[in-house]
């Protein structure tokens, strides 16, 4: 199995990129390309606007949720400090090169997804007995948490649909 180090040997080749402190890499909804692997430095993960990760580890992958989903950047990614990133223009063929690599991107994937799932059902039991729209939080984490093919436009679609549904205040209507 690659290790971060071994992930950044085998990227040594490709071109570098450097990013000057606040300067934009990846933007939410853009095109998602490319594959990035940190050289050095620090980046940040905002989707919408909030602060989601920090990520400062060298050879870590940016930009492989929405080029395995091939579908538009699902965040924006933010260099908090200079950063230098190596720039893999058909990350494809690079995995097919190297399917190692797919296993490592694959392995760091599943690693969040297990923490997003741990957080998400202590949410749900969290609010498990809440009354008005914080009562809908253990039902919506439950949908989300229901394994089924999502695209990213469809979990959006949804989530603005459960909002539509949901009273505007916890107060009584008429």
């Amino acid at each position: 199995m690659l290790n971060h180090a071994q992930v950044l040997e085998l990227a040594q080749g490709f071109p570098t990129r450097v990013a000057r402190p606040a300067e934009l890499i990846i933007e939410q909804e853009g095109d998602a390309s490319e594959l990035y692997v940190l050289e050095s430095g620090t980046a940040e993960i905002r989707r919408n606007g909030q602060l989601v990760a920090v990520v400062d580890d060298p050879g870590s992958t940016l930009g492989e949720v929405s080029m395995l989903l091939e579908s538009p950047s699902t965040a924006d990614v933010v260099a908090r400090d200079e950063v230098t990133l190596r720039v893999i223009a058909d990350p494809e063929e690079f995995f097919v090169e190297h399917p190692a690599l797919a296993l490592f991107v694959a392995r760091q994937l599943a690693g969040r997804l297990t923490r997003v799932t741990h957080y998400l059902a202590d949410l749900r039991d969290e609010f498990d007995d809440s009354d008005g729209q914080m009562g809908l939080v253990p039902q919506i984490v439950s949908e989300l948490l229901t394994w089924r093919r999502v695209t990213a436009q469809a979990s959006e679609d949804y989530l603005a649909e459960q909002a539509l549904a949901a009273p505007l205040s916890d107060t009584p209507q008429p």
